[in-house]
């Protein structure tokens, strides 16, 4: 097992929904496309994550855990699990395939976990600590 590389990120991680769909006045054709709340969300996380890279790309399955922290000022419910919509599959695609772009991984989109562990808590302030290993 390698050294896990881990670190924190002190903002939301919106769920990655699935792509939007309108249609071109001109032609009538469907048009797909990624919001563009979601698309600048990832290229935070992106920017988060190419500033703790590892030595080089892992090869093969690896271990991810994700703590996803979403804020409320009911101080009662701080670090407790949170179990209101934002899924959990959803909040880790947008944060694989961030690392998978930043070349985290040596494998293609979506090949790359063999575990996963995943937490969704209430606090103080958003944020997401990802810890990922060999």
């Amino acid at each position: 097992m390698s050294n896990p590389i881990e670190f924190y990120a002190p903002f939301a991680v919106l769920a990655k929904q699935s792509v939007k769909r309108t249609t071109n006045r001109r032609t009538g054709k469907p048009i797909w496309y990624t919001p563009p709340h979601i698309a600048q969300n990832a290229n935070a996380l992106r920017t988060w994550a190419e500033a703790h890279p590892p030595s080089e790309p892992y090869k093969g399955p690896v271990i991810v855990s994700y703590t996803f922290y979403f804020s409320t000022p009911r101080k009662k419910l701080w670090g407790t699990l949170k179990d209101t919509a934002d899924d959990l599959e959803n909040l880790c695609k947008q944060l694989t395939d961030c690392l998978a772009k930043c070349g985290w991984f040596a494998v293609g989109d979506g090949q790359v976990a063999g575990f996963d562990n995943t937490f969704k808590y209430w606090a103080e302030t958003d944020g997401v600590r990802v810890r990922v290993w060999q």
